[in-house]
């Protein structure tokens, strides 16, 4: 769940803050209630926690001045089974004195059941490839599948690297990931119609 929540504060020269309301200082208040949002409580097999991730935030123009505006950005990522219309009311709950709350993108998460066939031919085809029996997983962000599963497709999310450093400085892949990852997914393609 992607929001955009906007404060509104008063202005006030820096050195007589009491005169103001400080709009960051709100929006901080709001971002500590976020972290406490009983969604973040639920847990499920490949989902350990709920977070929330401040990552932007705008406001204010000079050391010197109390903000009147602040706008953040957060990320709220949640189990599957949480209702999203639930998540968003959370939310608006929490953020009750913002002057806007803008909910940008929301998604109900879910899990593959490790019987289906697509999950069955991917574990077969890793197992051939690499001589391991895979390991599964949950995929804490939001992929294409959401859209897929939107459409009736059950899918898996498979790849190589990892998520930690995905979208960031440090972003890599290594060659023997990629090669191996290459192989399984050869092998899967020469097993799909048996399957």
């Amino acid at each position: 769940m992607e929001v955009e929540i906007e404060t509104l504060g008063k202005a006030a020269h820096g050195s007589t803050p009491w005169e103001g309301e400080n709009a960051i200082e709100k929006a901080l208040t709001i971002y500590e209630r976020l972290r406490r949002l009983p969604i973040l409580e639920r847990r499920s097999r490949h989902f350990p926690r709920g977070w929330v991730v401040l990552g932007r935030i705008e406001g204010g123009y000079e050391p010197m001045v109390v903000p009147r505006r602040c706008v953040m950005h957060v990320d709220i990522g949640f189990a599957p089974g949480v209702d999203p219309k639930e998540a968003e009311r959370q939310v608006r709950e929490a953020a009750e004195e913002a002057l806007s709350v803008r909910v940008i993108d929301l998604w109900e998460g879910f899990e593959v059941d490790e019987n289906s066939k697509v999950v069955r031919a991917l574990a077969e085809a890793f197992e051939r490839a690499t001589g391991r029996r895979p390991e599964f997983s949950g995929m804490p962000s939001w992929t294409d599948a959401s859209n897929l599963l939107r459409k009736g497709l059950t899918s898996v999310i498979f790849g190589a690297g990892r998520l930690s450093v995905a979208h960031s400085d440090r972003e890599a892949l290594p060659i023997p990931q990629l090669l191996e990852m290459t192989s399984i997914l050869r092998e899967l393609i020469d097993l799909w119609p048996e399957t």
